[in-house]
């Protein structure tokens, strides 16, 4: 029997956020939750009193429908995309 290499795919590697910084990751297997994720991450952290937020997003589609606002499938995401640019806007770094 011929043992063969199994290959994982890496995708990337995790890294700490810098002192004072707070990192968010939405790494979902649904559109939609990756988008809920990052509002309920986002609120959280302003909500607690951090004032930096690194977001970290596995979906293109979603990042590009936040930072276009581009109306969603539905109401319901244009309303969660609507509160996370709100959010953004706040006087924070994210």
């Amino acid at each position: 029997m011929k043992k063969t290499k199994v290959k994982v795919p890496i995708w990337g590697t995790w890294r700490c956020p810098p002192n004072g910084w707070v990192c968010l990751n939405t790494d979902g297997s649904v559109y939609f939750g990756r988008i809920m994720g990052g509002f309920h991450g986002l609120k959280l952290a302003w909500d607690i009193g951090w004032k930096k937020a690194k977001v970290d997003i596995d979906s293109t589609n979603a990042l590009a429908l936040v930072k276009n606002s581009t109306v969603g499938n539905d109401d319901v995401t244009c309303a969660l995309v609507s509160e996370i640019n709100d959010l953004i806007r706040k006087d924070w770094l994210v």
